[in-house]
């Protein structure tokens, strides 16, 4: 009985793998556009918003802050759910891992599973790997851009 649960562990691992890979081949230049649109919208957003602020008769259009705001809930969405899908994959390969104590003999096919992390990460066309410290790297790029912005106005 063991032996045919552990069997069907390892297929559903390499279903899995298959899966990653084909989210990663089909999704992955959608998710660099993605990005790109979602940069280039909130740093659009985020200038009409500056010189609506620097100029003193301007009206401040509230759609600016709209688009902010969706653009910004845009990323982190994408980047969560990315992350905890790798997250989620990669607990269930170290949980096949835990077979290596069970059975001496899977010592070599549970080896592989270690070096199998690096296929377990989703990316925006290889550029970058979609995960939360993408989310840091964000905000100390708008933090860096606003700044740049407001010391030209």
């Amino acid at each position: 009985m063991r032996k045919r649960h552990r069997d069907h562990a390892f297929k559903l691992y390499k279903t899995l793998l298959k899966y990653f890979e084909g989210i990663e081949e089909t999704l992955s230049p959608f998710t660099l556009f993605l990005f790109v649109r979602i940069f280039s919208g909130f740093f659009m957003s985020l200038y009409v918003l500056l010189y609506a602020f620097r100029v003193r008769n301007a009206t401040i259009p509230f759609m600016s802050f709209v688009e902010l705001f969706a653009y910004a809930t845009l990323m982190m969405i994408t980047v969560l759910s990315a992350d905890h899908a790798q997250r989620k994959a990669d607990q269930f390969r170290l949980s096949l891992y835990e077979y290596r104590r069970i059975d001496s003999t899977m010592e070599r096919k549970c080896d592989r599973f270690v070096e199998d992390s690096k296929y377990l990460k989703l990316t925006a066309w290889g550029v970058f790997t979609i995960q939360k410290p993408l989310l840091l790297g964000v905000v100390a790029w708008i933090f860096t851009y606003t700044t740049v912005l407001l010391q030209f106005s």
